[in-house]
């Protein structure tokens, strides 16, 4: 009997270390997570706020040497003439409920920026509006467009989703330019509002997203005339017949409606698009004006500079100035780019030098203004020295 009870105690004693021991083990454990927890998260922590603050002042930079090569242009805007300026009215976005305004520029991740701005306008000013009805939108052009996200829901409960399709990976189904096309939200638009004191208030974003002139002229080119789209583009599809009819001789047809039939499908070389271009209206398209011309450089004082070649860093930290989760919007999922910059540069390989020059003389204040070397484009760095011609120079 006392053997029994001297075993059980030592059992009980033995189950009471373990108890112990586990209990220990579990503390350290606890400890070391805890430890590897905090100083991964005060790491990545001081990694983020050593990135903004290198942002932020990369992008002070870029503001004031726009403001030192606009300093000696005496331009002082006035709401009359900005509202009179219809493609700046058609280019322009504002944000009331974060103080922005944004320029978009065709061809530099103009689809994406909207995206953002679209998803603030709706979640921040239109659904609280809905209850009093302070901001209209296009009913018809959504039921039409999305009729399933529409069936058996309210108007809250429609735009609520319609946000979260914004958010998702899967929103190239939204066709942004299209939304505002149809003016379908049309209070987000600069040409909708009276009040532009965000033009000029100090405590305003005035961001604009600028890209390499040669790059995005090319990315115009494979995107509007060099690709036969499956949907009609009735704009584009007059203007690539335009240049094939023009650089087609018609003395080697029979008739005029061979050359029509033949121009239909005839995709015009990068050349004669470019020469086409540089001596004639079409020039004046959006997708490869000058943005500063189109986006009045310097008449807007822009504070947000953002460009095409830093995009990942410059959309993180547009993000953060519009208070946008940059865990939920992640940028490197959602913006992609048609060609290599190799691929782009390639088709100025064998451009001759006066085309060259025309081309350097008519983006002259892009690349001026916002610190682009035309030469990074050539296959040579040699500087490519040009007659200065009659394009337009500052003031712009």
């Amino acid at each position: 009997m006392e053997i029994l009870i001297y075993n059980i105690l030592c059992l009980l004693a033995r189950k009471k270390v373990v108890v112990y021991f586990l209990y220990l083990l579990g503390t350290v454990a606890f400890i070391s997570f805890t430890y590897k927890t905090g100083s991964s998260l005060f790491y990545h922590s001081t990694k983020w706020t050593t990135f903004l603050a290198h942002e932020i002042q990369y992008h002070e930079q870029r503001t004031h040497f726009l403001e030192n090569k606009c300093k000696n242009v005496n331009i002082h805007p006035s709401s009359k003439s900005i509202k009179q300026n219809q493609i700046l009215n058609y280019l322009g976005f504002v944000l009331q409920s974060h103080s922005l305004f944004y320029c978009s520029v065709p061809k530099v991740a103009t689809r994406t920026l909207l995206t953002y701005i679209t998803y603030l306008h709706i979640r921040d000013e239109l659904i609280p509006s809905l209850t009093n009805n302070s901001i209209s939108f296009n009913t018809k052009y959504f039921s039409q467009t999305f009729p399933d996200m529409m069936t058996n829901t309210s108007i809250n409960q429609f735009f609520s989703r319609f946000i979260s399709v914004l958010k998702s990976t899967n929103n190239t189904k939204i066709r942004i330019w299209s939304i505002y096309i149809n003016r379908a939200l049309p209070h987000v638009r600069l040409q909708t509002r009276s009040n532009l004191s965000l033009l000029s208030s100090p405590s305003s974003i005035r961001a604009i997203f600028v890209r390499h002139p040669l790059e995005r002229l090319a990315s115009a080119y494979s995107d509007k005339i060099g690709t036969l789209k499956t949907e009609p583009q009735s704009t584009y599809d007059k203007l690539r017949q335009k240049i094939c009819q023009k650089f087609i001789p018609i003395y080697s047809l029979p008739n005029q409606k061979q050359l029509k039939n033949l121009c239909e499908k005839t995709i015009p070389t990068f050349v004669h698009f470019l020469e086409y271009i540089l001596t004639s209206s079409a020039q004046i398209d959006v997708h490869w004006q000058p943005y500063s011309t189109l986006c009045q450089a310097c008449e807007i004082k822009y504070n947000f500079i953002g460009k095409y070649e830093t995009i990942d860093e410059d959309l993180k930290l547009f993000q953060v100035k519009l208070s946008l989760n940059t865990i939920d919007w992640n940028v490197e999922n959602r913006f992609s780019t048609g060609k290599t910059r190799e691929a782009y540069r390639s088709m100025y390989s064998n451009l001759s030098k006066d085309l060259l020059c025309n081309l350097k003389n008519f983006y002259a204040n892009d690349l001026e203004l916002f610190n682009y070397r035309f030469e990074d484009y050539l296959e040579t760095s040699q500087r490519l020295d040009c007659p200065i011609r009659t394009y337009h120079r500052f003031p712009i």
